[in-house]
């Protein structure tokens, strides 16, 4: 039995990897329905970079979807010339969610991740 998870988040690219950045997206080979669908929007001019955000709704049973899912997002951003960028997994049954913070350094990806315990009230 699987429960609603919710990940959402951006990818920062700086203005002059913008058009490399619509074509490896628009060529990514998404699943058709999971994990791993296109859920990105048109990017938005930000101050200094392109903003390109995502979010989708879906039914994880545990942490091999979201395993999947990750590993999918990972080989996404090895395609891509990004300054950073941001996933948010939030599994709705769960009193906790995670965030994960991907930065492109001379061409190598480090992320950083934190569990965070929504407060009780």
């Amino acid at each position: 039995m699987g429960h609603t998870t919710y990940i959402y988040g951006y990818i920062e690219i700086e203005d002059k990897h913008k058009q490399h950045a619509l074509d490896v997206v628009a060529s990514f080979d998404y699943d058709k329905v999971f994990p791993f669908r296109n859920c990105f929007s048109a990017p938005s001019i930000g101050y200094r970079s392109i903003m390109m955000s995502y979010a989708d709704s879906c039914k994880m049973a545990g942490n091999n979807e979201w395993n999947e899912w990750a590993a999918r997002f990972e080989q996404l951003l090895e395609k891509l010339e990004f300054s950073s960028a941001v996933t948010h997994y939030d599994p709705v049954e769960s009193s906790e969610f995670l965030l994960i913070h991907y930065f492109q350094l001379e061409g190598e990806i480090e992320k950083l991740s934190n569990s965070f315990v929504y407060p009780s009230n």
